[in-house]
């Protein structure tokens, strides 16, 4: 069954309602109305709707009365019958014919008072049949079907749409490859098996639903439970997304719901409908939202968050690694250590690099620790490093004013304190030396303790003093004479003048280093342009004098008792 046309034609496809109407103009033209070829060469214009072998309807087109229709097998006349007659200009009548119209070529006269007109027309049976208002094309099911199918041309006889005899529609293809094949140009490629609609064009292939701003565009899909088990839908559905959302649903209680939304700024929701950020995953009821990612190797990380608290992690017996720049920065095992700087966590947490603490305040920050068993001394390590050459812990402040110090957590009271300076406090927060206590101090172990300046030399406490760990030993000369040209004198500080000094003002006893490196050089020494006196040595220099004092004494005894004895 096949279409052909040659003229001045309108053809308007609305689904599956098609107004299909024929005029014979001022030209002649050659059309294929499904049972065969219909020429005409005539001037009188009219249109043909109907083309069967019992009936034709016609349309007068022209500005003359039609008076008189018969049509002509192999020469013979075949009257027609014409109801209303005439058919005036404008107006449509069908012809019945007084006997059957044999299935072969005819010839179709048409006459008006002044002309008339002839046309051929090839008769089938009764193959295609059009109604007016609305216009539908139908074949009917008793009919079989052609060798090739319905065509639909251009006035110019171009290949417009096409059913083909297997129930295949082709739009703009006389070759469609699926059920619905729309053409707009060779892609090059083949498409998939189990498609029925195929979209294929050489630049930018496109289906385009339009509905009223205030509609919803929607694409619904079905299974065996219910009509609509999904659907993918934009527009302004009620209480969902707004305009301009493409919505994703799929089934659920009372059919398919609303499980995620890209919104016109490009944000996406899943499990809400207004997502306020790029990706936002939301939960309802006693669900908790959850982002897993897997691999084949079995490794799944997840992100949950739920009404208490937030979680992040592994699922699988995999290590988690935090990175940034493309470098790992924060490790955890799968024992649970942490490691910061490094892979490979030996410890709860393992860094590798500097640590800073610091509070919201900009002040101090806070370090503690948390024993349970205070019986066992193992949980109370504290910091410490590996038994390695040249490593260890340090400590450092934010800046140059700042200090390090060590504080009761409950009582908020400060323990020590690293000044900015390097002054060291421990019951102080201001040190004013190196060490400075509030406070007793002991040293040592047991009854043992030594305190040693930076040269070794002892200052006080219990030291060792073995006489194998010495060498150049020597006796001290005669120092009473010297002991005693030192002068010992009560002072005060001049504290006010040097502040930095830290001396304090209250009244001491002691020596004038002057003097006593007038006599005692070796106890004196200057640092800063300050002289200094090694208070340490002056015991061990008045037990020298104390002997130097006894030798003379025992002398003087010794030389009385002589003369006593004469």
């Amino acid at each position: 069954m096949k279409i052909k046309k040659e003229a001045k034609a309108i053809s308007s496809i609305i689904g599956t309602l098609l107004i299909l109407i024929i005029t014979i103009g001022l030209v002649g033209f050659s059309y294929s109305f499904i049972s065969g070829v219909f020429t005409s060469k005539t001037s009188t214009a009219f249109s043909v709707v109907d083309a069967f072998k019992d009936t034709i309807t016609v349309i007068n087109s022209g500005t003359d009365a039609i008076k008189e229709i018969k049509a002509t097998e192999a020469g013979n006349p075949v009257d027609l019958l014409i109801s209303p007659f005439p058919i005036p200009p404008g107006q449509t009548a069908t012809i019945q014919a007084l006997s059957s119209l044999p299935e072969g070529k005819h010839t179709l006269r048409l006459c008006t008072s002044s002309m008339c007109s002839t046309a051929i027309i090839t008769v089938l049976g009764q193959i295609m049949k059009i109604i007016s208002s609305p216009a539908i094309l139908f074949v009917p099911s008793v009919v079989a079907a052609g060798p090739d199918g319905i065509y639909f041309q251009s006035s110019a006889g171009s290949d417009l749409a096409v059913i083909k005899d297997d129930g295949s529609v082709g739009i703009g293809t006389t070759s469609p490859a699926k059920k619905l094949h729309v053409f707009g140009g060779a892609s090059g490629l083949s498409s998939s098996s189990g498609t029925d609609v195929l979209i294929e064009d050489s630049a930018v292939p496109t289906l385009q639903f339009l509905s009223p701003s205030s509609s919803y565009n929607l694409i619904l899909f079905g299974d065996t439970a219910t009509s609509f088990s999904a659907a993918i839908g934009s527009g302004t559905p009620t209480g969902t997304s707004g305009v301009g959302d493409l919505e994703f649903r799929t089934g659920g209680t009372g059919g398919a719901q609303s499980r995620m939304v890209i919104t016109p700024s490009g944000n996406v929701g899943i499990g809400t409908t207004t997502p306020s950020s790029k990706l936002e995953v939301s939960g309802g009821g006693t669900t908790e939202p959850t982002i897993k990612v897997s691999t084949t190797g079995g490794s799944t990380i997840f992100l949950r968050s739920r009404d208490t608290d937030a979680l992040i992690g592994t699922l699988t017996n995999h290590p988690l690694s935090l990175r940034t720049n493309g470098l790992s920065r924060i490790d955890i095992d799968t024992s649970g250590n942490v490691g910061i700087g490094t892979a490979s966590p030996s410890e709860k947490l393992s860094v590798l690099g500097t640590i800073g603490v610091h509070s919201s305040e900009g002040l101090r920050g806070t370090m503690s620790t948390d024993d349970s068993s205070a019986t066992s001394p193992l949980n109370k390590r504290g910091l410490y490093t590996t038994a390695v050459a040249s490593r260890g812990i340090h400590f450092k402040s934010a800046g140059s004013a700042s200090d390090f110090s060590f504080q009761d957590s409950n009582a908020n009271v400060l323990l020590g304190i690293i000044a900015s300076t390097g002054n060291v406090g421990i019951g102080k927060t201001a040190p004013l030396d190196k060490l400075d206590v509030s406070g007793d101090i002991r040293v040592g172990t047991g009854t043992t303790g030594c305190v040693k300046d930076a040269d070794g030399t002892i200052l006080a406490g219990t030291c060792s003093s073995d006489i194998k760990l010495k060498k150049n030993i020597a006796p001290l000369p005669s120092v009473l004479d010297k002991v005693t040209q030192l002068q010992p004198v009560y002072f005060q500080w001049r504290s006010d003048e040097y502040p930095e000094m830290h001396m304090g003002n209250e009244t001491q006893i002691g020596l004038i280093a002057q003097q006593v490196e007038q006599y005692l050089p070796e106890l004196v020494t200057e640092k800063d342009g300050i002289k200094q006196i090694h208070n340490e040595e002056l015991p061990y220099l008045m037990l020298q004098a104390l002997k130097d004092l006894k030798a003379e004494n025992d002398a003087l005894k010794a030389r009385i008792a002589k003369l006593e004895g004469n």
